[in-house]
């Protein structure tokens, strides 16, 4: 799976597919966006799956050198089965960085995902599953040294810091039918050398039902006090493609094809 995407102002995480159904993305992540939306998502995949995406912001117009990128590996353990229960395990890790000629980020993160409570029917279809997933990050943030030259500007130091962050996530998966929750910053370190800094708990809850060709994903997110509603809606066509539009809080209507 390969991203590209070209955007005037935009994240890492801005590719089509979350991005084109308004980042409603909680109760269906799964492949490489498990990453950044719901870690559980990972214990979806089936297959080994590989993603990768860049984006460079004002391509040739810009001095700054402003852009980031990402990749992310999962790999599928085998099933096994326990009291009757299938249990699935997946693992993985990703890689995302931000740069700049001034501020440069990398972040690490392992992902561990399980799935399990496989009910099926008369005719062996699943009925229900449970998937839980958490995932570290560990970045590193560094002030480039032409601009940390000055000694009476602390904020230009140019040393190195690493950060650490737990986020947590769990899916609950019917036939037409999928819940999920997420939890970002459940366990953090301060992002201030005096310890006293912490980001605050971000904390996202979603539904997505399937009605024939359309999936319908609602979501609301809630950090710092703020609440933050997305609405997603996807079309998948019978030549392969997928129709997306969705409303998100913080950027409006958004549309994507894949």
């Amino acid at each position: 799976m390969l991203f590209f995407s070209v955007t005037i102002a935009g994240d890492v995480t801005d590719v089509a597919y979350p991005k084109g159904m308004g980042a409603a993305y909680t109760a269906i992540s799964d492949g490489g966006t498990s990453f950044f939306y719901n870690p559980a998502g990972a214990s979806t995949v089936k297959g080994y799956l590989f993603s990768i995406g860049y984006q460079n912001l004002f391509f040739n117009l810009s001095e700054d050198n402003l852009n980031s990128g990402f990749f992310g590996v999962i790999l599928p353990w085998k099933r096994c089965v326990r009291e009757g229960a299938a249990l699935r395990m997946s693992t993985g890790l990703g890689f995302d960085y931000f740069n700049s000629d001034i501020y440069s980020k990398m972040t690490f993160s392992p992902v561990v995902a399980v799935s399990f409570l496989n009910h099926e029917d008369f005719f062996g279809r699943v009925k229900k599953r449970v998937h839980l997933g958490f995932r570290g990050r560990f970045y590193r943030e560094q002030f480039n040294s032409d601009y940390a030259r000055d000694p009476f500007d602390p904020l230009l130091s140019g040393r190195e810091h690493w950060r650490s962050f737990l986020d947590a996530g769990a899916m609950l998966t019917f036939e037409h039918a999928r819940f999920g929750l997420s939890a970002r910053n459940l366990l953090a370190s301060s992002l201030s050398d005096s310890g006293n800094v912490f980001p605050p708990l971000d904390v996202r809850l979603g539904m997505a039902f399937d009605i024939s060709s359309l999936l319908l994903s609602a979501e609301v997110g809630y950090s710092d006090g703020e609440y933050t509603p997305h609405l997603g809606l996807n079309w998948s066509l019978q030549n392969g493609f997928d129709l997306m539009c969705g409303l998100d809080s913080k950027h409006w209507a958004t549309m994507g094809l894949g």
